[in-house]
């Protein structure tokens, strides 16, 4: 009976001792967690994000186009963790990497959707069902 004190002590210290070594595992060697990023979008690809700010009054207001991914953090190149990546993908074959573009679902705040804006062309230059322009002769 005077044995069990130390035995249920010895018992909890491997218990504890073994979840923290899981964690470290599974944080540190095995990076088994999702890391979340912003990576410069261009405006082919979808909507993008910007902050909502203005340069002239924050400076460090950056109205760079952007969208968002979540992927696993073993998956991630480099460039994704020090966030600068000039352009990234998911790759087509990944079910961990997901990239996420602006719309009203996904904003959060601080955030605005980032369109290119497409003049419209008006009527009296004779637009075409494909959206070009026909030219005129120009008579004097």
């Amino acid at each position: 009976m005077k044995n069990t004190p130390v035995f249920l002590l010895a018992v909890s210290l491997i218990i504890i001792f073994g979840i923290v070594w899981y964690r470290y595992d599974q944080y540190v060697l095995k990076r088994n967690f999702i890391t979340y990023a912003a990576v410069p979008c261009s405006e082919e690809e979808g909507t993008c994000f910007v902050m909502d700010c203005s340069p002239e009054e924050d400076e460090e207001c950056d109205q760079t186009p952007y969208k968002k991914i979540e992927l696993l953090s073993s998956e991630a190149p480099k460039c994704v963790e020090e966030h600068v990546c000039e352009s990234f993908a998911c790759p087509a074959d990944s079910t961990t990497c997901t990239e996420t573009y602006c719309s009203d679902d996904t904003l959060e705040e601080g955030e605005v959707c980032y369109a290119p804006v497409v003049e419209e062309l008006p009527a009296e230059l004779g637009v075409e069902e494909s959206g070009t322009a026909e030219e005129e002769p120009v008579t004097e």
